[in-house]
């Protein structure tokens, strides 16, 4: 099946969108180069090229079979769902691709038509670090109530419907998943509260950190201990950590926030402590010693304790790491 070619009315949206539910929405041809990328955008774009050119494929043989969502902005109209078919549409020679404009949404409602349709698309279990903390972030916020949620759910769901009517099912391969109904956070993605808790410390790092993150160069539980940095700070690490080959593990994390609590993270301390230099702050230390029927048990006498200590860290480390999944 083609492009199409004819402009159907979507009946029945409320003030959702800011129009009269007799009005309608159309589908309409808008240019490419009309079209601008949302931003901050929270998702990362598919790079596979076997995946964009299965898309491509699909795209020159059938069309673009569900209209793209946009908004006005300025001039242009900013994308808030169908980046990879308007990115399909363009390897695939079209100039335009047809789109629904939604008028009058807030930047709430924005960043909910964002969210809303990656979940349509993907498991949230399959999201990177930073994209759950997105998610995870507008779910619990109180701005957005679920009401608003569940409204912006049903009209993406009657959007997909249309599209179904506009096309058999077997050439139906451009939307990967069906929405499904949403409850509480924690409930919903099978998440302890303590993993919600900080996925919305996530939620506050720079991007640049977030990306770090979702690059597997920082671990996640030190991620939180950075997250709670000002904002100064965290550039500051992020500019330490772009000029020089150190990394982010959760003892030189753990310094840091110790640091910042008493004001004294500067960009010398940060170097300091990324290299392994500066000691933690000096503070009454609490000493832990192991019985002799537990040391026996996992060392011998002829390790170090430079070796015993690497191996404790490392079992900490991966015990923390665990706890993610909780």
């Amino acid at each position: 099946m083609g492009e199409m070619t004819t402009k159907p009315q979507l009946k029945n949206l409320d003030a959702l969108f800011g129009i009269d539910e007799n009005f309608g929405i159309t589908v309409v041809e808008l240019p490419i180069n009309s079209l601008i990328p949302y931003e901050p955008q929270p998702f990362k774009m598919y790079t596979e090229d076997e995946r964009m050119g299965d898309l491509v494929e699909s795209i020159k043989t059938h069309g673009v079979l569900t209209p793209i969502l946009v908004r006005p902005k300025s001039t242009f109209y900013e994308i808030l769902a169908g980046r990879h078919r308007t990115k399909g549409s363009e390897l695939a020679g079209l100039k335009t691709v047809p789109s629904i404009i939604l008028n009058n949404i807030t930047d709430e409602q924005a960043l909910a038509y964002v969210i809303e349709t990656n979940l349509m698309q993907r498991s949230f279990s399959d999201m990177l670090h930073s994209e759950k903390a997105a998610v995870i972030l507008l779910h619990h916020s109180k701005m957005f109530s679920q009401g608003k949620r569940n409204d912006i759910v049903e009209q993406l769901k009657n959007l997909e419907h249309i599209a179904h009517t506009q096309v058999s099912s077997s050439t139906f391969c451009q939307v990967e998943k069906r929405l499904r109904t949403h409850d509480k956070v924690a409930q919903e993605y099978g998440l302890s509260k303590e993993t919600v808790a900080r996925y919305l410390r996530i939620s506050k790092l720079l991007p640049q950190l977030q990306e770090i993150l979702d690059k597997g160069e920082m671990p996640f539980i030190a991620a939180v201990a950075i997250s709670f940095l000002r904002e100064k700070e965290q550039v500051l690490l992020v500019e330490c950590l772009n000029n020089h080959p150190y990394s982010v593990d959760m003892k030189k994390a753990d310094i840091m926030k110790e640091y910042s609590k008493s004001n004294k993270l500067n960009e010398n301390n940060i170097m300091l402590i990324l290299s392994g230099k500066l000691p933690p702050k000096s503070q009454k230390q609490s000493v832990f010693k192991f019985n002799k029927t537990t040391y026996d048990k996992y060392f011998t006498q002829d390790q170090s304790s430079e070796e015993v200590q690497s191996i404790i860290d490392a079992a900490l480390e991966m015990y923390y790491r665990s706890k993610e999944d909780m």
